[in-house]
C-alpha cells in the first residue's frame, strides 16, 4: 500500500453528535487506541492482515486549529518542555502579544538567563 493510499477519514453530520473515524494507516489506529478509543478492524487483505480500522468519537473530540497563510498558528513556546506547574518557558518576546500585561511574578527571558549574583 502506498503512502497516498494510507488515508484517514473523519466524518460526521449535523444530526449525529459523534464523529466516525476511519484509517488505512496502522500508525493512526495505534494512536487512537493509546488515546482510549475502541478501534476495530474494518477491512482485511486476502491473507487476513488488517488494512483498515475504524472507531467513533464525540464530535467535540475533533478540533480544527486557526491557520494563517495556509499554516497552523502555533504557540510561541510550541514544542518546548514545560516545567512543573504548567507554566511554559517564555519566548524571546516573553510570549505576550501587543497590549498584554505580564502576569504578576512572571520573569522575562533575560531575567531567567541572567545568573544570580550571590548575596554579600
Amino acid at each position: 500500500m502506498t503512502r497516498a493510499e494510507q488515508e484517514t477519514i473523519v466524518r460526521w453530520d449535523r444530526e449525529d453528535r459523534e464523529a466516525h473515524l476511519y484509517t488505512a494507516y496502522e500508525g493512526q489506529a495505534k494512536r487512537w487506541t493509546k488515546l482510549g478509543y475502541e478501534v476495530t478492524v474494518s477491512y482485511r487483505d486476502r491473507h487476513g492482515n488488517p488494512t483498515g480500522w475504524e472507531t467513533t468519537a464525540e464530535k467535540d473530540a475533533v478540533r480544527f486549529r486557526r491557520v494563517r497563510d495556509g499554516k497552523v498558528i502555533r504557540r510561541p513556546d510550541h514544542g518546548r518542555a514545560r516545567p512543573f506547574g504548567g507554566q511554559g518557558r517564555p519566548s524571546d518576546d516573553g510570549g505576550l502579544s501587543d497590549g498584554q500585561e505580564r502576569p504578576f511574578g512572571a520573569a522575562t527571558r533575560e531575567q531567567l538567563l541572567t545568573p544570580e549574583t550571590p548575596a554579600t
